[in-house]
């Protein structure tokens, strides 16, 4: 298996995922594992995330194009503006 420069394992395959809910809350996983998101929609959307890797809890703006993609995150900040529906997988 693959790993980017800090470590983290890199797969273009997902065999678990899940809708993505951020209307509410901020989304995380359980034992802070590691996930992509899809955009189901037809345009990018722009997300707060916070990079696999990162040491500190600072989020950063990401722009998500449709389909799976290839930025690796552990936490996705609410958003209660109007989003595609977004999935996040591992």
């Amino acid at each position: 298996m693959e790993q980017t420069a800090s470590g983290e394992h890199v797969s273009l395959q997902v065999a678990l995922f899940n809708i993505l809910d951020i209307s509410t809350a901020d989304f995380s996983i359980e034992g802070n594992k590691k996930f992509y998101i899809k955009n189901e929609g037809t345009v990018a959307v722009s997300l707060e995330v916070i990079p696999a890797a990162s040491e500190e809890d600072t989020y950063v703006t990401v722009s998500f194009e449709p389909g799976w993609n290839l930025e690796i995150v552990r936490k996705v900040k609410t958003n209660t503006g109007t989003l595609p529906t977004l999935l996040w997988g591992y």
